[in-house]
């Protein structure tokens, strides 16, 4: 296995180099007073269009109209050289030479057969056993639990950002994302958003709308998020209902771009994604990627990416850009996987190591896969859950009710209380996550008679309230035990040292006012 995965990793490594070497596109990110107007293979920006010329321009595409574009340079053009020239316009933000990124994937095996699988699906219920090797009851998400609070809402849109799909396989059968404002196959751009034809979605690496997957990974990965429940069949998605919005921006050999990932985010945003799942990744530090993030989290979108597979501490983008929920992997065993990426930036990890979904290969195929690129699309479903439960989450919220529930300290002694850069917050719970949500709703619909501090807390939990009448308070388990109850009146300081480190929620009532907090002990 060792040996594997270093050979693996020179190999995504040789790849990305080599493609780097011969690499003539240029990104650029362009100040809001410079009014571009792409026509002809020119911005209508003339500094930015004699830089252009004078590096050999051949082709500019937009990623986003007015704002992004991508310049094929000529083959012995200077990408650095002409980034420089740009950013002396004056008029660019940013001017990056486009870099390469490559996917979470780390093994596979072959085809399963085409019978029910979800006893093979331990990252959703571990009962201790499942055919691909040793496992500890309960190391799971916690989905059937979950299910009885929230199983989805076919409004929820999840942006797949992958290889594409096999959108003819019954586990996929109604589960698409449609671009309902596009007439199919009339070669018009009827909704004016600068794609032709897109119905399905779009397939950055072609630039066409065909979305079809020729290397496997997105057939999998969006099989965990959303593949059919209950049609007996196959496996189950995590989410019952969501929509899946497929945008290829990887292409047969496992190649990523970071202009088509960019693309893709921007896409996802502009056609009503909520979700955004990245299970892939490069090292290149790229400016105007981190400006798309934010674009999609300044607009409630929640954006999941993949840790990565290279077992050390090297920083991988998205993952490690602002507002992202980055993702690591865990066993059958609750264990970090031990080619996990891990890191301060890292925010929870889930299952990623031997997970069964779907096939490209053939109609009712299955494999099994490990990965970082796996445990996303799981973290990735349980998001679009907490957006069925409550449409108005922002990005924010969603990213700290994954953190704040997750289950801490269930791996190897790495994984210590509260967040570690091998764990983050711990492995994700849905159930946990959806239970406290839920009763947040209420929190933030009444009026705030009471403030809570700190949270998470470690030795006291103090309680501000904005009169000095008596008011009652009980702290409960995410079960619903009550390890905590009196009556105080104007500021209160409840111990916590000797509880049990995790998630619980605060209960104050003062007459018909009542608040719920979801509060986290480290």
């Amino acid at each position: 296995m060792k040996t594997k995965f270093v050979t693996t990793i020179i190999a995504l490594l040789c790849s990305i180099i080599s493609w780097a070497a011969g690499n003539n596109r240029l990104m650029i990110s362009l100040h809001s007073e410079a009014k571009a107007n792409l026509q002809n293979n020119k911005l209508n920006v003339p500094a930015i269009d004699v830089v252009a010329q004078q590096f050999g321009c051949t082709n500019i595409h937009a990623i986003k109209t007015g704002k992004v574009y991508v310049l094929t340079l000529a083959d012995n053009a200077n990408p650095q050289e002409a980034a420089k020239a740009m950013l002396a316009t004056g008029l660019c933000k940013y001017a990056e030479e486009d870099a390469a990124a490559t996917i979470g994937e780390w093994k596979t095996t072959a085809a399963a057969p085409t019978d029910t699988l979800f006893y093979q699906q331990w990252g959703l219920h571990n009962t201790g056993s499942f055919g691909g090797g040793t496992a500890k009851a309960g190391a799971d998400i916690d989905l059937l639990r979950a299910w009885e609070v929230e199983d989805g809402d076919s409004n929820i849109v999840v942006a797949v950002i992958d290889a594409g799909i096999k959108s003819n396989h019954p586990d996929m059968q109604g589960r698409l994302w449609r671009n309902k404002t596009e007439i199919p196959s009339n070669g018009i751009d009827d909704d004016g958003n600068d794609y032709i034809d897109d119905t399905l979605g779009w397939n950055m690496v072609t630039d066409t709308n065909n979305i079809e997957d020729d290397h496997g990974h997105g057939s999998h990965v969006a099989g965990i998020i959303g593949a059919n429940v209950n049609n007996v069949t196959g496996m189950a998605g995590v989410d019952k209902h969501c929509k899946l919005m497929v945008l290829k921006a990887i292409d047969k050999t496992g190649f990523v771009a970071y202009s088509w990932m960019i693309e893709a985010i921007y896409y996802a945003v502009d056609n009503g994604a909520r979700v955004i799942n990245i299970s892939a990744g490069g090292t290149s530090t790229i400016s105007i990627l981190q400006d798309a993030i934010d674009y999609a989290t300044d607009n409630k979108v929640t954006v999941v990416a993949a840790m990565m597979n290279t077992g050390t501490e090297l920083k991988m983008y998205p993952a490690a850009c602002t507002g992202v929920i980055a993702v690591g992997a865990t066993d059958a065993e609750d264990m970090r996987a031990t080619f996990s990426t891990f890191g301060n930036h890292i925010s929870v990890c889930a299952p990623g190591h031997q997970i069964y979904s779907l096939s490209h290969l053939y109609d009712t195929a299955y494999i099994m896969m490990s990965g970082t690129s796996m445990a996303t699309p799981c973290v990735a479903g349980v998001a679009a859950l907490l957006l069925a439960q409550d449409s108005t989450r922002t990005a924010a919220q969603i990213k700290n009710l994954l953190e704040s529930n997750a289950e801490d300290m269930v791996g190897d002694s790495k994984d210590v209380a509260g967040f570690d850069k091998y764990y983050g917050n711990g492995r994700v719970n849905a159930w946990r996550a959806l239970t406290n949500a839920r009763l947040s709703v209420n929190n933030m619909a009444a009026a705030q008679q009471w403030t809570v501090y700190p949270n998470p807390a470690t030795d006291e939990l103090y309680v501000g309230a904005v009169n000095n009448e008596s008011y009652t308070v009980q702290l409960m388990s995410v079960t619903g035990a009550v390890v905590y109850t009196a009556s105080h009146a104007g500021k209160a300081a409840i111990p916590v040292a000797q509880l049990a480190k995790g998630s619980y929620v605060l209960r104050l009532q003062q007459g018909d006012a009542v608040q719920h907090t979801s509060i986290v002990l480290r």
